[in-house]
């Protein structure tokens, strides 16, 4: 067998190969024995059948096909190993008439080389801006407040008032409309906007036992299609209404959390928590910002065929956009290949297990797609950790 090849654009090769009749005769004669095992003929054992019977049963053309088809698989998969190439896409094959040698030419698309030189230098500049915001992080008064204030109301209690609903309160309400007749029941706070604009306005004012009938119109932009514009009667009972009660901010509400003994204590916990969240962000940001210099950068030329396929997924997606989001998972890739970063079959069994604990009644998912999803989400993480000399862990 001889062959050779030149590169195309779009990270394709064109493979030439060319077999010579002896060593085709074998793929031919393999072929041949391999239909001859399958051939069934009345009075004869299944591989006892004569060659000379076997031939005039079998076409010609049948075994080309099949001889040809093995050569092509196995020349093929002998050149990419040759040349390490990883094939991504179904080949193009054209055989070639030539009465000397069984001889075609393979269209191949393949996995992009990826040069990502000086990736480290760039990284170490998005580092060096992040220590430099990292030093610079606070956390204010009114957002140690803020939090303060969530976490009392989490564990507000609630008491049942006599006076008329106000925005804050919380309400239970039975509820029917013309577009659904059948009974709903429901408790929230009131003006959180969860309803139909104006719902919630026609409760402010309303006393436990009252009951209301009114009308409302979907408005032109509303997030439910069938009922925008839609006049839609509706038929409320307000059961009960209730103040929501919020802990003091005194030592027994921070023993209440079961980690701190004093107020005080708790606001230092709160205050390092919340610089903690400001940092991760800004890490992420970092290995982000730090990620699209890389691949910017970075020389790949992308296959079509890749992003067809993601286009598939995202239809929404621009060619320079699909072709954007493939560079960077090819240099993620790349980096994890250059440094070393393969998850442990034990991480990724333990993240596994995590999802499959809260992921519990609902749709099965394919665990090989489950596997790599993880393993792939875990590699991505230790990438931007080694980009940013963060801990992996």
């Amino acid at each position: 067998m001889t062959s050779s090849f030149k590169k195309l654009p779009g990270s394709g090769a064109e493979l030439s190969v060319s077999i010579d009749l002896a060593e085709f005769k074998g793929y031919m004669d393999r072929a041949f024995e391999a239909r001859r095992a399958e051939l069934a003929i009345k009075g004869f054992r299944p591989g006892m059948i004569p060659e000379s019977l076997a031939r005039e049963a079998i076409s010609s053309k049948v075994v080309f096909d099949d001889a040809a088809e093995r050569a092509v698989k196995t020349t093929l998969a002998e050149a990419a190993e040759k040349n390490g190439w990883m094939i991504i896409d179904r080949p193009r094959i054209e055989i070639k008439e030539d009465p000397a040698t069984f001889s075609y030419i393979a269209t191949l698309s393949l996995f992009p080389e990826v040069d990502i030189s000086g990736y480290m230098a760039i990284a170490e500049k998005e580092r060096t801006a992040l220590a430099a915001k990292k030093a610079g992080l606070t956390v204010t008064d009114k957002e140690l407040e803020d939090a303060l204030l969530w976490l009392r109301t989490s564990r507000a209690t609630l008491a049942e008032l006599a006076t008329p609903a106000e925005k804050g309160d919380v309400i239970d309400i039975d509820m029917t409309s013309s577009e659904d007749a059948k009974p709903h029941h429901d408790r929230f706070v009131l003006g959180n906007g969860r309803f139909m604009p104006g719902f919630e306005e026609k409760l402010v004012g309303v006393t436990a036992g009252k009951r209301l009938e009114f009308p409302l119109t979907g408005p032109a932009d509303y997030w439910k299609e069938s009922l925008r514009g839609k006049e839609i009667a509706f038929d409320v009972t307000v059961n009960t209404v209730f103040e929501r009660v919020l802990p003091m901010a005194d030592d027994a509400f921070a023993q209440s959390l079961g980690r701190v003994t004093t107020f005080e204590e708790l606001q230092a916990n709160m205050r390092a928590g919340i610089l903690a969240e400001k940092a991760q962000h800004e890490d992420e940001a970092a290995a982000q910002k730090a990620l699209e210099a890389i691949s910017d950068a970075a020389t790949i030329d992308i296959p079509g065929t890749m992003t067809l396929r993601i286009k598939e997924q995202d239809p929404s997606l621009t060619d320079l956009a699909a072709k954007k989001k493939i560079a960077q998972h090819l240099v993620i890739y790349e980096i994890a290949e250059k440094e070393g970063i393969q998850p442990a079959d034990e991480e990724v069994a333990k993240e596994i297990a995590h999802y499959n604990a809260g992921a519990k009644g609902t749709e099965p998912v394919d665990a090989k797609r489950l596997h790599d999803y993880i393993y792939e989400r875990i590699q991505q993480k230790n990438v931007y950790a080694q980009l940013l000399g963060t801990d992996r862990h």
